[in-house]
C-alpha cells in the first residue's frame, strides 16, 4: 500500500475502529518481550500496513539466524544489513491488497528465502510438497516461516496465542476462528515431526533435530514405565506424602498410593486410588469396584495432552540416557543437552498438568460420588480421606 497524501483520510477511519485492539491484537504475552505497538495516530499512518513490533523483532530474527550459520556465504552478515530490501519486497507483495491488510511477520520468509541455505528450511519446502491441501495446510506452512524465523529469538515464547498474532493479517479478521486455524495447524506440524513442542512452546526443527526428535518418538516404551512416572509426579510432587491428619481426632493415618490397580506404596487399612483413562475403564465400572474397598477413588480428569507429555517424557529420557554412551558429532551432544533441559521443563508442565487433573477429578467412596469444599489438589485428597476414614472408622470420636 503506497502512502500518498491522501493516505491520512484513507486510514482514518481504519484506525478509529481498531485502535482500541491495538493491543490484545499485536501485543506478545506468556513472558515474551514487549515491542512498541501502534501508539498514535501518526505512528500507525507512516507505519501501515508493517506493525511497529515487525522491525526490531525481525532485526533480532536476523541476527539470530546468521549467529546460528543459516545464510550463505555472502549474504553471512544478513543480521546486521538494511531491512530495506527485505520491507520493500514484502509490501510489494500487497499492493494489490485493499486498505485493511497487514504484514503477517511470516510474510518476511519471502525476503530472506533465497539468502538461506536449503538445508536450513527443506523441513518448509517438503511441507509444501507434502501436506494435503487446504485450509489447514495454508496456515500450516506459515506457521513454519514463522517459527523458523523466530527459532533464535531467545526472548519470545512460541505460544500459539503469540503465533496468532504473527500471523494476523487483516483487520476485522475472525480473531477466535484463527486461533483455531493455529491450533490445528501446530497439532498437524507436531504430528508430522515438522517442530516440537515443550509445554506449550512450539519450534521449528533443524533436519538434524526432526532426526533425532523421530527418534525420540520411536523410542520402545511400555505403560508400566509412565504410570511409574505419573505415580512419581502425584506422590513426589503433588500430594507429598502417604499420611493424613484427621481433624477430628487429630490421629495420623497412614494411607496406601495406588494407579490404576498398581501399588505405589506400602499396603495399609486405607488407600487413595488415582484412576486415569489410561486404564480404559468406564465410570460405571470404577464405580462398581470401589464397592467394599476402603480407598477413596480419585477419577483423574481425561486430559489427552498430559498423557502424551508423559509418554514423551519417558521416550526422551530412555531415549538420551542409552545415547549418552555413544561417539555424537558436535551438534548431537548439543541437541541432547537441550532436550535434557527441555524433557526437565516438562516435568515441571506435567507437575502443573496432574494438579489440575486432581483439581478436576471426581473423588468415589464405595460406589458413590462425594463432595468436597476445596479446588486444591492436596486438600481435596485430604478433605475425601477425611470423608474415608469418618465411614471406615464410625466410632473413632469415641476412642
Amino acid at each position: 500500500l503506497s502512502k500518498t497524501a491522501n493516505a491520512e483520510a484513507v486510514l482514518d477511519p481504519l484506525y478509529d475502529e481498531f485502535h482500541t485492539s491495538f493491543r490484545a491484537l499485536f501485543d506478545f504475552v506468556d513472558g515474551s518481550k514487549t515491542y512498541r505497538n501502534y501508539d498514535t495516530r501518526d505512528r500507525f499512518t507512516q507505519v501501515y500496513p508493517f506493525v511497529p513490533y515487525q522491525f526490531p523483532f525481525f532485526q533480532a530474527a536476523l541476527v539470530g539466524l546468521s549467529e546460528h550459520n543459516v545464510f550463505e556465504g555472502r549474504h553471512a552478515s544478513v543480521g546486521e544489513r538494511s531491512m530495506l530490501g527485505v520491507v520493500q519486497e514484502v509490501a510489494t507483495h500487497l499492493k494489490e491488497s485493499t486498505v485493511g491488510a497487514v504484514v503477517s511477520f511470516d510474510a518476511m520468509f519471502t525476503g530472506i528465502r533465497q539468502a538461506v541455505k536449503s538445508a536450513a528450511t527443506r523441513n518448509i519446502a517438503t511441507a509444501e510438497a507434502q501436506l494435503p491441501e487446504g485450509p489447514v495446510r495454508d496456515v500450516a506452512v506459515r506457521l513454519l516461516k514463522a517459527l523458523f524465523l523466530v527459532k533464535y529469538v531467545g526472548d519470545f515464547s512460541a505460544t500459539p496465542r503469540n503465533l496468532t498474532v504473527l500471523l494476523y493479517n487483516r483487520f476485522g479478521q475472525d480473531l477466535t476462528e484463527l486461533n483455531r486455524q493455529v491450533s490445528q495447524a501446530l497439532d498437524l506440524l507436531e504430528q508430522q515431526t515438522y517442530v516440537q513442542r515443550n509445554g506449550s512452546v512450539y519450534e521449528y526443527l533443524t533436519n538434524e533435530e526432526q532426526d533425532i526428535e523421530n527418534e525420540i518418538k520411536s523410542t520402545d516404551v511400555d505403560s508400566d514405565e509412565i504410570s511409574k512416572i505419573l505415580a512419581a509426579v502425584i506422590s513426589q510432587d503433588v500430594v507429598r506424602g502417604t499420611s493424613v491428619r484427621h481433624s477430628v481426632t487429630g490421629r495420623d493415618f497412614k494411607y496406601q498410593l495406588l494407579l490404576d490397580e498398581i501399588s505405589y506404596s506400602r499396603a495399609q487399612l486405607l488407600a487413595v486410588h488415582y484412576i486415569s483413562s489410561a486404564l480404559g475403564l468406564s465410570r460405571e465400572v470404577v464405580v462398581a469396584q470401589s464397592m467394599g474397598r476402603d480407598e477413596l477413588r480419585v477419577v483423574l480428569a481425561d486430559d489427552a495432552r498430559m498423557y502424551q507429555d508423559l509418554r514423551l517424557h519417558v521416550q526422551t529420557d530412555k531415549y538420551v540416557r542409552l545415547r549418552a554412551g555413544s561417539s555424537l558429532t558436535d551438534s548431537q551432544s548439543h541437541i541432547l543437552d537441550s532436550k535434557k533441559r527441555q524433557n526437565s521443563k516438562r516435568r515441571k508442565e506435567l507437575i502443573a498438568r496432574v494438579k489440575q487433573a486432581i483439581s478436576d477429578a471426581e473423588l468415589i467412596i464405595a460406589g458413590a460420588s462425594i463432595a468436597v469444599s476445596s479446588s486444591d489438589p492436596v486438600q481435596r485428597v485430604q478433605e475425601g480421606l477425611e470423608q474415608l476414614i469418618t465411614r471406615t472408622y464410625p466410632h473413632l470420636s469415641m476412642l
